[in-house]
């Protein structure tokens, strides 16, 4: 691991923990909101079952983000569609980008693709067909797999586009989970993994990170969905001012890039 991505201590992170969270806040989501992803929830066991035979596959090839930013375009991004073409036709794990250093891949990040930009990674979702069935009955997936840190590493603070801005949320189901030790942070709070079967939901628009302080692998399905246009009523209002009030960014086209889509997105929830 790069000394840049070492892993910091748990006493050093934010006290304040989900369960103490305000009804308003915006980091994490009340699961019981999203009824239409109960069927992974449910069948837990079963995406664990599948997981452990994927574990038998090789790590095939380590990917990074090559200095590219992804737009945060639903299921319309170049980026996304290159990645997909590169990995659709391959089985097996990949070590995922440092986030301090993304023109490298982190030995202690590695992922087993099942969709990408909303289309299915063929080779790998043939190790997984039941976990597959199951996805296909979740409208809106963009992104879908297993993640898996090793022992004593972490993924350090990043932010994603899949957040309420974008009309999307991350969820994340615990299968191989750390009696103690694994935690998911999102803003100032922290989400401690307990056990097998616990859910999350969160926005990664929010600086957020995620820690293994244990002597065991801590693996997760992870999922980049779009939220429901039903739910949406229930959700807390969006306040955009939360997001963004002007890029800190020196590069005058992203700023624009940026501006755009803040505009695009006032439109919608204005």
């Amino acid at each position: 691991m790069e000394a840049a991505d070492a892993l910091q201590p748990l006493s050093m992170l934010p006290a304040q923990s989900r369960e103490k969270r305000p009804e308003t806040n915006h980091y994490f989501y009340d699961p019981a909101l999203f009824p239409h992803l109960d069927v992974l929830t449910q069948h837990a066991e079963l995406i664990l079952e599948e997981l452990r035979a994927a574990l038998g596959s090789a790590i095939v090839s380590a990917e990074s983000r090559n200095g590219a930013e992804l737009s945060g375009v639903w299921c319309e991004d170049k980026q996304f569609d290159d990645f997909y073409q590169r990995t659709k036709n391959q089985q097996g794990w990949l070590h995922w980008w440092s986030v301090n250093n993304p023109d490298r891949p982190n030995n202690d990040w590695t992922i087993f693709g099942l969709m990408n930009n909303g289309q299915y990674m063929t080779e790998n979702c043939a190790l997984c067909p039941q976990t597959t069935r199951l996805l296909e009955q979740v409208p809106g997936i963009r992104v879908a797999g297993f993640s898996r840190i090793q022992p004593r590493s972490g993924i350090d603070t990043h932010k994603g586009f899949t957040g309420r801005m974008y009309g999307a949320l991350a969820y994340h189901l615990g299968l191989l989970i750390p009696s103690s030790g694994a935690s998911l942070v999102c803003g100032p709070e922290v989400h401690h993994w307990r056990k097998a079967g616990e859910v999350i939901v969160f926005d990664d628009t929010y600086p957020h990170s995620a820690w293994n302080d244990s002597d065991s692998e801590r693996i997760i399905l992870y999922i980049d969905f779009k939220v429901p246009e039903e739910v949406v009523p229930r959700l807390p209002p969006l306040n955009l001012s939360e997001f963004v009030s002007e890029s800190d960014s020196e590069d005058e086209e992203e700023n624009q890039k940026l501006q755009q889509w803040l505009n695009l997105v006032k439109d919608k929830h204005s």
